[in-house]
């Protein structure tokens, strides 16, 4: 429950903390946190390499990977730290800890006999909910920029709660279209990054431009 409550604190932290660094360390305490829970309740499916997959994915994909390679596509093309993921605005946090409420309260609904997997539920829940809060409060670049987070901690949260696991060519497939759209999220946003340097070099240079112009327009 301690390590369930630690992923919580690890998706909502990046909405306050506000900056690149922080919400990509989250990410990875995040993988690292739900590999801890994967192999703590590896029991009788210990032999099952579709859960050694799983565990891989979560430490060397999530945990490691998966920050190290955004920090790459981020560092020295952004002139400021700051990550505003909501405005920052008691109205727009209000709602974020309402969503952090309501999603546990419907956790703890859905499965009231054991608060264990109840948690479960309302961690991944609040991953998604918080997901698409910030996308809709800030459909831009710093909104985009958390993308990759809720779905697969969302996931993943489910995954540890079946009794069943998937199958291997299952895990191996969620494990490929996890990498690849990670990949490609890198591209695009290192694209649209170099484009802002861009757009920013050409409005520093136009008054300079500008100015040269001058004596010869006065001639």
């Amino acid at each position: 429950m301690v390590l369930l409550v630690a992923i919580l604190i690890a998706v909502i932290a990046p909405l306050f903390a506000r900056t690149w660094r922080v919400m990509f360390r989250m990410l990875g305490l995040q993988g690292l946190l739900l590999a801890i829970i994967a192999y703590q309740n590896l029991g009788q499916h210990g032999d099952d390499i579709a859960v050694w997959v799983l565990i891989a994915d979560l430490v060397v994909l999530r945990g490691l990977f998966v920050p190290y390679f955004l920090h790459r596509m981020v560092a020295g093309r952004v002139r400021s730290s700051e990550l505003e993921l909501v405005p920052s605005n008691l109205v727009f946090w209000g709602i974020a800890v309402f969503i952090v409420i309501t999603a546990l309260w419907f956790g703890f609904k859905i499965p009231p006999v054991d608060t264990l997997p109840s948690l479960h539920l309302g961690v991944a829940l609040t991953a998604v909910l918080l997901g698409l809060y910030v996308l809709t409060s800030r459909p831009g670049r710093s909104a985009r920029s958390s993308a990759p987070s809720p779905s697969r901690t969302a996931w993943s949260c489910s995954e540890l709660l079946l009794k069943h696991h998937v199958a291997l060519p299952v895990e191996l497939a969620l494990t490929g279209v996890f990498l690849m759209s990670i990949i490609a999220f890198g591209g695009v946003l290192l694209r649209r990054l170099e484009t802002a340097e861009a757009n920013e070099a050409n409005e520093a240079n136009a008054p300079n431009a500008a100015n040269a112009q001058l004596p010869a327009e006065d001639v």
